[in-house]
């Protein structure tokens, strides 16, 4: 501890309390520093701790005090990659946990419809370094901050990603079609260009995977297609998923699975999670294998 700065404390509670977060959080600082012998640093008013500190974790749940030590110089949270960012964008251990339900496997190609900041297939070309990954954006502030955000782990000359659609798809269709790929650290193929996730520049069943925090409002909006038929997400998300493709999504209330099982989306499994004070849902849904003596009117 003697070559340590201090020690600096975050706090969460679940539920009402008549106290805040920095009341906890210096409550049990203090008593560390007492204990050890080594300085607090309290973040109240803004305060931010010296470099070099300690970090302690405080989990409160109305049940039980939960007290963790960061054994990490860096909270695994802060990615490196993360240079640029924009309303909205996901918190990265929610994407990395979204890219592990979504079960990528080897040459799966995976698309985000509404990539925002890259932050989904980021963490998914770490966690499946042979898939082929595309993201697309109406927004091209969001584009260049997903390049940026990709560059930060890119190592070797930027690679093409526009890969052909998959034998059987649809005639003249591509998948990231103009996309600027880069061949990540670990060997991944990842590209984002611009593109209306109402209307995808993607082969009809030729996706693999989608894993995707579609904008519903909350904290960014959504735009082109999307903004005035909101319906075309799930009608493209089943058009481009290949039969028993898997989707991995966030969303924010339950009511979205009515319309995902209209368009023949099998949800397998939900999860809710806390989020920034609201508590989404991550929501893997299967692609239904359809069914030729039917037509959706």
């Amino acid at each position: 501890m003697a070559e340590m700065a201090g020690i600096e404390v975050s706090a969460s509670f679940l539920g009402r309390r008549n106290f805040n977060r920095f009341d906890a959080e210096d409550v049990a600082g203090e008593a560390l520093a007492a204990r050890l012998g080594i300085r607090y640093y309290s973040r109240r008013d803004g305060a931010v701790p010296p470099a070099g500190c300690a970090g302690w974790r405080l989990a409160l749940d109305g049940v039980y005090a939960t007290l963790m030590l960061r054994v990490v110089g860096r909270p695994l949270h802060r990615r490196i990659y993360k240079v640029h960012s924009i309303p909205g964008t996901l918190h990265p251990p929610v994407a990395a946990a979204m890219a592990l339900l979504a079960d990528i496997r080897p040459g799966h190609t995976v698309v985000d419809p509404c990539c925002g900041a890259g932050t989904l297939l980021i963490e998914a070309a770490h966690v499946q370094p042979t898939a082929r990954l595309h993201g697309y954006d109406t927004s091209p502030e969001a584009i260049t901050a997903a390049r940026a955000n990709a560059a930060a782990t890119t190592v070797g000359p930027l690679a093409d990603s526009g890969a052909s659609a998959r034998p059987g798809a649809d005639s003249g269709a591509t998948v990231g079609p103009g996309a600027e790929g880069a061949r990540v650290a670990n060997g991944a193929v990842l590209g984002f260009s611009r593109g209306d996730a109402g209307e995808l520049p993607v082969a009809a069943g030729s996706v693999d995977r989608v894993v995707c925090n579609p904008p519903w409002g909350t904290q960014a909006g959504a735009a082109g297609v999307l903004a005035r038929r909101p319906e075309r997400w799930w009608s493209e998300l089943r058009r481009v998923l290949a039969p028993n493709g898997i989707a991995v999504l966030l969303l924010p209330k339950p009511t979205g699975l009515a319309a995902a099982i209209r368009y023949g989306l099998a949800p397998v499994h939900v999860q809710r999670i806390r989020l920034s004070g609201a508590q989404p849902l991550i929501v893997t849904l299967r692609a239904e294998p359809r069914d030729p003596t039917t037509r959706r009117r």
